[in-house]
Order: C-alpha cells, then sequence, then structure tokens
C-alpha cells in the first residue's frame, strides 16, 4: 500500500530525531568524519534502500497473500539467489552441533521470525512508523559489537542511541490514539 501523503510534524520531527542519532552512532561525535569503513557506509546506504523496498513493494502481495506465504517465497529467492553468488558449501565451516544449532537460531529467529514480524506489521502500521522504528537496527549493532567484540562506546554514542530510541516515544506521543495506519 503507498499512501500518498505528506508525513505529519510528528513523522518529519521522530525522522530528524532517528538521523541524528543514527549519525551520532557512525560517527562516534566527530561530526566531521565517520567511524566505518567507506564499504560499510556502501552496503549501509544499500541496506537502507533495500529496507525502504522492502516496506512499500509487498503491499499488494499482503492483500492477496499471507504474510507467512510472502517471507517464505522472499527467503526461499533470496537463499537461491545467494548461492549463485557464493554457494553455502564454498569455504563452509565444520559442521558440528554448536554450528548447526547456531545457524538454524539465526535461520529462524533473525531471518525467518524477524522478517515475519516487520512485514506483518505493515498491516498495523504505515511503512514510515515501520521504517522509523527499524533504525532500531544500526542501535542494535552498536550495542552488539560492544556486547561481544568488545569495543569501545563513548557519551556520542550514548547520546545517539537515546535519541533513536526516543522515536518511538516521540511516534506514540504523536499519535495519542496509539500507531495505526490513517
Amino acid at each position: 500500500m503507498i499512501y500518498h501523503k505528506t508525513p505529519s510534524r510528528t513523522e518529519l520531527i521522530a525522522v530528524i530525531v532517528a538521523l541524528l542519532g543514527t549519525w551520532l552512532l557512525v560517527t562516534k561525535g566527530q561530526l566531521t568524519q565517520l567511524s566505518i569503513s567507506g564499504a560499510a557506509l556502501g552496503l549501509g546506504l544499500c541496506l537502507g534502500f533495500s529496507g525502504a523496498l522492502n516496506t512499500l513493494i509487498p503491499g499488494k502481495l499482503f492483500q492477496k497473500y499471507d504474510t507467512l506465504v510472502i517471507v517464505a517465497w522472499a527467503m526461499l529467492i533470496g537463499g537461491v539467489l545467494f548461492n549463485v553468488i557464493h554457494p553455502f558449501w564454498v569455504d563452509a565451516p565444520p559442521m558440528n552441533m554448536p554450528t548447526i544449532i547456531s545457524v538454524l537460531f539465526i535461520a529462524i529467529f533473525g531471518t525467518a521470525l524477524a522478517n515475519l514480524c516487520f512485514l506483518g506489521s505493515l498491516n498495523y502500521i504505515t511503512p514510515t512508523t515501520a521504517g522509523l522504528l527499524n533504525t532500531f537496527e544500526p542501535l542494535a549493532a552498536t550495542i552488539g559489537t560492544v556486547l561481544f567484540l568488545k569495543t569501545s562506546f563513548n557519551h556520542w554514542e550514548v547520546i545517539g542511541g537515546l535519541l533513536v530510541i526516543s522515536t518511538v516515544f516521540i511516534l506514540s506521543f504523536g499519535n495519542r490514539r496509539g500507531i495505526s495506519k490513517k
């Protein structure tokens, strides 16, 4: 479903706050230089573009098919295409029980259920709201690198993370009736 309306004032404020928070996360407060590589920036922009497409393209499909069917076909097609680029058996890690459990956990919880929930949410909220809530991904990636890779986390990144989190409150307070499609 494509909505031909300008974003509300609340949505515009939330977008600005989310962008500022994300900017602080990727610059570590040094606003003139990125603290990520050019490749990471390029991949991030590609992922942002594909995320926007992910919220807009399946609108008419949702009217005809169940979300589970759409996610299943998308994962099957994506998996087949990815295997053309990089077959899963090339440079594969040793197949032991911890590896199999890890791969299954990521495939089921980190990919299938995450996409199912995200795309299913488009039946209840606008793509703009879903996209804004999706700004939690860079925050989660930053927290993950701090916890698991032992990287540093400065006060600007904390402020950026809080700004990203605040978009949820901005959206919820801006729409007193709750987050819903209009």
